[in-house]
């Protein structure tokens, strides 16, 4: 193994991944925990956030924007906290017209409280004037990690 080229290689890709981030525009940040974390498991967690995600598409969205095979665009991380114990998520989102702010914003936080079982909160912060883009990249540290959630985004 080549720890310093594996050192490189996930600095570069977290590098782009910030970028990433950044040339898409997101407005909105989230951050969705739930009351205990470590019980959670990576496949209740991706569960979860298609539910959640799902749900914010047919809320915001009108049914023929859906038939079609829109949605609102999205980055979602799935993350387990310093200690890997306290499994929760994050997303980076954006609508498809400026009235979609606050619908997101609003229904977010409320899908995520009420629907969620286990759920402990959802914050959903405005994200076009702080830089957040390598949030989501944090828990990257090592080329078999996976934090982000290719199947939630959009």
């Amino acid at each position: 193994m080549d720890f310093v080229g594996d050192y490189k290689k996930v600095g570069l890709i977290r590098q782009a991944g910030a970028t990433w981030v950044e040339q898409a525009g997101y407005w909105l940040f989230g951050n969705c925990t739930y009351v205990d974390g470590s019980i959670v498991s990576e496949e209740r967690a991706m569960r979860d956030a298609k539910f959640f995600f799902n749900a914010i598409d047919r809320h915001v969205l009108s049914r023929k924007a859906l038939r079609a095979g829109q949605r609102l665009e999205r980055q979602v991380y799935l993350e387990r906290g310093k200690a890997r114990t306290n499994t929760h998520l994050h997303f980076f989102m954006k609508g498809k017209a400026l009235e979609h702010y606050e619908i997101i914003q609003q229904v977010a936080e409320n899908l995520w409280n009420e629907k969620i079982y286990g759920s402990h909160n959802c914050v959903v912060l405005d994200n076009t004037a702080v830089n957040r883009n390598s949030y989501g990249w944090k828990e990257f540290d090592n080329l078999r990690a996976k934090t982000l959630l290719v199947e939630c985004c959009n």
